[in-house]
């Protein structure tokens, strides 16, 4: 066991942790309901969801209780699993660069979302990653087993999910771009040029084939993977998804560490005209667009872009740990513990700021002395610091505190919209119409009726007048004995079909929205640093009543 083995699996843990603590505590949303419905009653996989996942979770529910947590065990293990695949690129970004690529991909708020929901993007950007490793290997060694092993991902991504193909398209267009900017043949050792191409289609054939049916223990899955290139050339078309005016706010609120970072090692890696930087910096940027562009996006699609990003973050990382080795304790300890106290006192007064400027109901005026502080103190505490010590030192030192708080934040980030706001529409990074907490009390509500009424909660005596994903995945024991039922689940506003019986019922939300667009300043501010939205409340978009008969 090496320190950097060690390190690794440090992170995996961390990873580990934030994807399966409390796994099952958000509802399912409405399409990971309709997927999670789909697999336990053997029934036709809804367009542009993951085959993979479909035959995978249809052996699960067969064997184990159904739960929110089961059908997401997968994503979550394949989620950590995907924050070691950086080590893949050592030799390309450095062992400390890879090693924090792998933290950011652990800490990343839009990696962990994907990681606790259902659904197969996790898995496809798992297979790019392995994907570009593969094929970069055999275009340096040329060994067919790494070819052979390229064709079964591509396989197995093109099974899992729309996002293979948005990847495919950027990772493409960027060799493209690459290609004419540097005006030369890279077609000469290319990995596009290879030999035996019968046989590698015909892996990729086959691995698609055994994804999408589960080893062919699920056959219909078949038909849903012929789906997923027409779902996502869909999407472009789709009526509704995520604005990309909150794609946009996703990534600049939640992924800040990624943004940043990634955006200084694309730098580097340009201007050091390293190709591979390049070509992911470029793929990087298409594949955003794509999303961008594309009307039925979510916000987890982002985390295509997240992962390549994180893997350019690399090459900012790796000269940062390198400048580590000329660092002392008693300089670089003390110019970090004067950046921190500096930093706490500016965010406190930023706190205090906004909180008295959100609690009035007329127009605040930007304070004059608390954007003073921001510009004038950093720069007083910096000029000071230089007089004292190396200016090597102090930019060491600033950088090191600039990780950690971007570290910081996007901890808190993840941590927030995963285990402390979970089922608030002010988490934008859950796309539209997030499912409410309020879905956990009308399962305990339900219960309730059934104990009362037949003395035991193993089946639900309701009867279900509801054609929604969410209602039946959480009323998929529903079972009235007799009628009329002893229990009724209908839209909020519309009364039970029951004849002469008479019912007393209770109003449930199942989902909300919110759009931070038109937001003042600071309204924007507040709800980017506390998630919350002023006096803009979330909009209700679905509500059922619970009627129990008297």
């Amino acid at each position: 066991m090496t320190v950097e083995a060690a390190l690794y699996a440090g992170v995996f843990g961390i990873a580990l942790f934030l994807r399966l603590f409390r796994l099952g505590l958000v509802p399912l949303s409405e399409s990971e309901a309709a997927q999670a419905v789909a697999a336990l009653h053997g029934t036709v996989l809804p367009p542009g969801d993951s085959p993979s996942l479909y035959a995978i979770n249809s052996l699960l529910l067969s064997i184990f209780s159904p739960s929110d947590a089961l059908v997401r065990i997968v994503p979550a293990v394949i989620g950590s699993t995907l924050v070691l695949l950086p080590a893949l690129f050592r030799d390309a970004i450095g062992r400390w660069g890879a090693l924090g690529a792998s933290l950011i991909l652990a800490l990343s708020p839009v990696a962990l979302a994907a990681s606790r929901s259902l659904d197969g993007e996790v898995i496809t950007v798992a297979c790019v990653i392995v994907l570009v490793a593969l094929v970069r290997r055999y275009q340096l060694t040329r060994d067919e087993r790494d070819l052979i092993g390229a064709a079964v991902v591509l396989g197995v991504g093109l099974a899992s999910g729309t996002g293979m193909y948005t990847a495919l398209l950027a990772l493409g267009a960027s060799w493209i771009v690459l290609r004419v900017a540097l005006r030369d043949d890279t077609a000469r050792g290319s990995p596009l040029v290879f030999p035996n191409r019968t046989k590698v289609i015909a892996v990729v054939v086959g691995a698609f084939v055994l994804a999408a049916t589960g080893v062919l223990t699920k056959p219909s899955g078949l038909a849903a993977a012929g789906d997923v290139l027409m779902a996502w050339l869909g999407g472009f078309g789709a009526p509704s998804g995520s604005s990309a005016f909150d794609i946009i706010q996703v990534l600049a609120v939640y992924e800040l560490l990624a943004l940043i970072v990634g955006a200084i090692g694309a730098g580097r890696a340009l201007m050091r005209a390293d190709r591979f930087g390049a070509w992911l910096g470029f793929a990087a940027i298409i594949g955003l667009s794509i999303i961008i562009v594309q009307p039925g996006r979510q916000p987890i699609d982002l985390l295509l872009p997240v992962a390549l990003l994180a893997l350019l973050a690399g090459y900012a990382i790796q000269p940062w740990a390198e400048a580590q080795a000329k660092a002392a304790l008693t300089v670089d300890g003390v110019i970090v513990a004067i950046g921190a106290a500096m930093s706490g006192v500016l965010i406190l007064l930023l706190t205090s700021y906004l909180r008295n400027a959100l609690q009035t109901a007329v127009q605040v005026q930007p304070n004059v002395f608390v954007l003073a502080m921001f510009i004038v103190l950093p720069g007083l505490i910096g000029l000071l610091l230089s007089t004292m010590y190396e200016v090597s030192a102090v930019l060491r030192g600033a950088a090191t505190l600039g990780l950690a708080l971007l570290a910081l934040g996007s901890f808190g980030a993840g941590w927030g919209a995963t285990q402390v706001r979970v089922g608030d529409p002010h988490e934008i990074i859950w796309g539209q119409g997030t499912t409410s907490m309020d879905v956990r009390a009308l399962v305990m509500t339900a219960e309730q009726v059934a104990i009362r009424t037949q003395g035991h909660a193993r089946t639900l005596p309701f009867r279900v007048e509801v054609d929604d994903s969410v209602v039946a995945w959480y009323f998929r024991d529903a079972q009235p004995p007799v009628e009329p039922a002893p229990g009724v689940v209908t839209l909020y506003g519309s009364p039970p079909q029951s004849g002469d019986a008479k019912y007393v019922g209770a109003r449930f939300t199942l989902r909300g929205t919110w759009d931070a667009l038109g937001l003042s300043s600071e309204a924007w501010l507040e709800w980017a640093l506390f998630r919350t939205g002023g006096l803009d409340q979330p909009l209700t978009t679905q509500a059922v009543t619970v009627w129990q008969k008297k």
